[in-house]
């Protein structure tokens, strides 16, 4: 299991936590609310799995790698929150997030040319 996401949030005024994992088959996302630990909502999704593509991607870390060069940041001093691979208008790309000090950074990056499409940072 790799955890790609977890954050605290607040959703319509109540504290929750949003975390997403995954398996070697599934993808999991989950909404708890923080008072209680009670699951709000919840969704598991299958991953489609071609060989033919596995090997033509970039890695995870190659790709948080480029997200990090981009901020001028190295991996020591950031939060990871999110690292995952996923098809976006018909590509697979990489969503990276990540925080350095009161930033919440974002970068979207083409996983088989390592290109970024989408990079911001703003203030938490």
């Amino acid at each position: 299991m790799t955890f790609t996401k977890t954050k605290s949030d607040t959703d319509d005024g109540i504290q929750v936590y949003d975390i997403e994992f995954t398996t070697a088959s599934s993808e999991y996302e989950y909404e708890v609310r923080a008072s209680d630990g009670k699951i709000l909502d919840k969704s598991v999704e299958a991953i489609e799995s071609t060989t033919a593509s596995s090997g033509s991607y970039i890695s995870v870390s190659k790709a948080k790698q480029i997200a990090l060069d981009k901020a001028g940041l190295s991996e020591s001093q950031v939060t990871f929150e999110k690292a995952k691979l996923e098809e976006d208008d018909g590509i697979m790309v990489y969503e990276i997030e990540f925080k350095c000090s009161g930033i919440e950074y974002e970068c979207t990056i083409n996983a088989s040319s390592g290109k970024i499409l989408e990079y911001e940072a703003e203030k938490d």
